[in-house]
C-alpha cells in the first residue's frame, strides 16, 4: 500500500514538472518565434473633395507637398498653374520613391491619375519600374530602393489635349527634374500632361 502511494505521488510530481516545463518552453521559445505582424500603411489625412490622401509612410517631401496642395486648393480662386505643378511634383515624389512601398503592387501616385487611365497606369508600373520591388511585409527587406528628395519644375505650359471624345483646351504640360537620395539609375526628368476631370486636374500622360 505504501509503495502504491509512493508511485502515485511520484507520478503526480512528474506530471506537474512536465506541465511546468511545457509552459516555460512556450514562454521562452513559442513567443520568440511568433511571426511579426505584417506592415500596413494607414491614411492620416484626406482631401475628400478631390480624392487625395496622405499615408502614414509618406516621406518628408511628400508631406510638404501635401501641405502645398492643401494651400492651393483652399485658395479662392484656385491658381490652376500652381495646382498643375504641385500635382506633377506630388506624383513624381510618390511614384519614384520605392523605398516606402510594401510590395510591388503598392504603386505610388495612382490617386493623381485620370480615372479612365488609372488602371492601365498601375498595370504598366507593375510590369516595369515596380516589377522587381521585393516584399517588405515584415520589415526585413534589404534591397536598396530610390527615395526622391526633390522635384523641381523646369517648365509649365498650357496645351490642348484630347482623350477619347473629350478635348481640354486648358490642359497643362509640366516638365520636372528629379533628385534622389542616392542615384540608382532611375529617371531624372519627366514631362507630365494633365487635363480637367470634373473639379480637379488629373494626369493623363507621362513622357
Amino acid at each position: 500500500m505504501k509503495l502504491k502511494k509512493g508511485v502515485k505521488r511520484f507520478l503526480i510530481v512528474l506530471l506537474i514538472v512536465l506541465i511546468l516545463t511545457a509552459v516555460i518552453l512556450w514562454f521562452v521559445f513559442g513567443r520568440g518565434e511568433k511571426k511579426q505582424e505584417p506592415q500596413t500603411a494607414t491614411v492620416v489625412e484626406t482631401l475628400d473633395d478631390y480624392g487625395y490622401s496622405l499615408r502614414s509612410d509618406a516621406t518628408s517631401l511628400q508631406k510638404s507637398l501635401f501641405e502645398e496642395l492643401k494651400q492651393v486648393l483652399n485658395a479662392e480662386p484656385i491658381n490652376e498653374e500652381e495646382y498643375a505643378k504641385i500635382v506633377a511634383r506630388s506624383f513624381i515624389a510618390d511614384f519614384y520613391t520605392l523605398d516606402n512601398k510594401v510590395t510591388n503592387n503598392d504603386v505610388g501616385g495612382a490617386q493623381y491619375f485620370y480615372s479612365a487611365v488609372r488602371d492601365n497606369f498601375i498595370l504598366s508600373a507593375q510590369d516595369s519600374i515596380y516589377k522587381y520591388v521585393e516584399s517588405d511585409l515584415y520589415g526585413d527587406r534589404e534591397q536598396e530602393l530610390p527615395i526622391v528628395t526633390a522635384v523641381d519644375v523646369v517648365s509649365v505650359s498650357q496645351t490642348s489635349y484630347t482623350y477619347g471624345e473629350t478635348t481640354d483646351d486648358n490642359a497643362y504640360q509640366v516638365e520636372v527634374a528629379i533628385t534622389y537620395q542616392t542615384d540608382l539609375g532611375y529617371d531624372t526628368s519627366r514631362t507630365i500632361t494633365l487635363m480637367h476631370e470634373e473639379n480637379r486636374l488629373a494626369i493623363v500622360e507621362i513622357s
